[in-house]
């Protein structure tokens, strides 16, 4: 179990931000045009501070050391902690899609969640296509194991700032099944007696809306320091469950910094 397993998710804005770096033109700092020449792995080692809800729909947040590690192989096949592990199977000028697996995390119900169920932590396949044109990237994604599905669409606006900087700003939504949903959301009628909150059941609905923001810089042409924001407002059944409404809130804010050393 990774140590940051009690958090709700990987943080994917860093995730949009990097797929946007990687068609821009100031992505050769990293390396000289030799280096690309003769070498296709690229590698990126560092740690980081993540900060977010101890569970989805929590009004604590957790804050945890985050160990980084990204290989990448010809921009083609990547292993990664925060994108687990998948291949960019379509990589065109302005458009793609990747297909990976990824670890959902789970939920322990420590301190007043206790009497719920625990969610084991779950490696699900994902697919998404993703498109960018100008200065914004719009995507959209699907994961999920065959017995509970999200989907996910969103838009970013993306700008380089220097030579050596780029941010990012967007928003998007997410959608989950009534699977999905009944597992993180739904209380039985013995844990709401237990919570001393009313029995709930949930349905397929949309989850969440987000507004997101990060920032790339290259503190030298190895170094690259990277700070990710994103707050998400949960909307349709997971909002209305007393998980949020009575012990809980909507508003899930979460961060996410670190420094890497590329090679």
């Amino acid at each position: 179990m990774l140590p940051f397993s009690r958090l709700r998710s990987p943080p994917r804005i860093l995730s949009n931000a990097l797929i946007c770096f990687l068609f821009l033109p100031f992505n050769v700092l990293a390396q000289t045009d030799s280096d690309a020449d003769n070498d296709n792995w690229s590698f990126k080692v560092g740690a980081g501070l993540f900060a977010a809800p101890e569970y989805e729909g929590a009004d604590e947040l957790d804050v945890l050391p985050f160990p980084s590690f990204e290989a990448t192989y010809k921009d083609i096949f990547f292993v990664s902690v925060i994108d687990g592990i998948g291949v960019h199977f379509i990589r065109q000028e302005n458009w793609g899609a990747t297909f990976s697996g990824q670890i959902v995390l789970g939920r322990d119900n420590e301190g007043e969640i206790e009497p719920l169920e625990p969610i084991d932590d779950r490696f699900m396949p994902k697919l998404e296509i993703f498109n960018i044109t100008s200065q914004v990237r719009t995507h959209a994604s699907v994961i999920g194991d065959g017995k509970r599905h999200s989907v996910e669409a969103g838009l970013q606006y993306f700008r380089q700032a220097s030579a050596s900087a780029l941010y990012l700003i967007g928003g998007g939504a997410r959608w989950n099944d009534r699977a999905w949903n009944d597992e993180r959301s739904s209380v039985s009628s013995p844990e709401a007696a237990s919570l001393g909150v009313e029995p709930f059941s949930a349905g397929a609905s949309l989850s969440k809306v987000y507004v997101e923001g990060a920032f790339i810089y290259y503190l030298s042409p190895v170094y690259v320091a990277e700070i990710a924001v994103e707050v998400a407002e949960l909307i349709g059944d997971p909002a209305d469950g007393p998980l949020v409404k009575e012990l809980g809130t909507t508003t899930q804010p979460s961060m996410f910094v670190r420094i890497n050393r590329q090679f």
